[in-house]
């Protein structure tokens, strides 16, 4: 009777024995996929840390329009428009500018595709100046984004243009909304898209005392020598 009862425990002994080493090695296994886990963790991380929102800059070299009404100066400048996902930086520098005075300035497209800069040919009605309704060889209806403090608005009667200083130098910062501008443009417009390569840059006013013919056209509630241009520069993606 003791032989069974001594030979019944050894074999539940290892059975139980056998149970332990099974459950030892599951925890083991288990173990080592806790240690995996953070491994993949940072391995995705860092895939998405490497991630980098596209970004596309739009520059252009502003060159001289109408010298001679500007008081003979030359105009120059840079204009560059980066965007960085769905905000647009908009940088303009410019000298040569009628000092201490706002300056209105935009980008305009045709509606049938890209504005160039005019030369002095553009001068449709021969009165020695390319008036703002000539800055654009095109026949048909131009697009136009002020430049101001406010451009998602479009409103381009407004007075948050920048000023130069008493130099006649001028600079201009602001961060918008893309899609709010896109939005904009396409309920104004009706443009599904907005291409920067196919806008120029015109910034506009000449000194308030300058001799200016009477021929001079201007556009609805801005006196001419505010909206004669003075410069332009063509975009280009860099």
């Amino acid at each position: 009777m003791n032989y069974k009862i001594n030979l019944f425990r050894k074999y539940y002994s290892l059975i139980f024995l056998g149970a332990i080493l099974v459950f030892s090695s599951c925890k083991d296994e288990n173990r080592g996929r806790e240690v995996d886990d953070p491994v993949q963790t940072n391995m995705a991380t860092d895939t998405l840390a490497t991630q980098q929102v596209e970004v596309r800059n739009f520059t252009g070299d502003i060159t001289s329009i109408n010298t001679e009404t500007n008081a003979g100066t030359e105009v120059s400048g840079t204009v560059n428009l980066r965007v960085e996902g769905s905000l647009m930086r908009i940088v303009v520098t410019a000298e040569g500018l009628a000092p201490d005075m706002m300056h209105m300035q935009h980008l305009q497209t045709a509606e049938t595709g890209s504005t160039q800069c005019p030369g002095q040919n553009a001068d449709a009605n021969n009165d020695g100046i390319v008036d703002v309704t000539e800055v654009s060889n095109s026949d048909r209806g131009i697009h136009m984004i002020p430049l101001h403090m406010g451009p998602s608005s479009l409103e381009p009667n407004v007075d948050t243009y920048p000023r130069t200083n008493v130099n006649g130098e001028l600079q201009f910062q602001r961060t918008i909304s893309l899609d709010s501008l896109r939005t904009a443009v396409q309920e104004e417009f009706g443009m599904q898209d907005v291409d920067f390569t196919q806008f120029s840059y015109v910034i506009q006013g000449v000194a308030q005392d300058s001799k200016i013919p009477q021929t001079v056209q201007s556009v609805s509630g801005v006196e001419a020598y505010a909206s004669i241009p003075v410069g332009c520069a063509k975009l280009e993606e860099q």
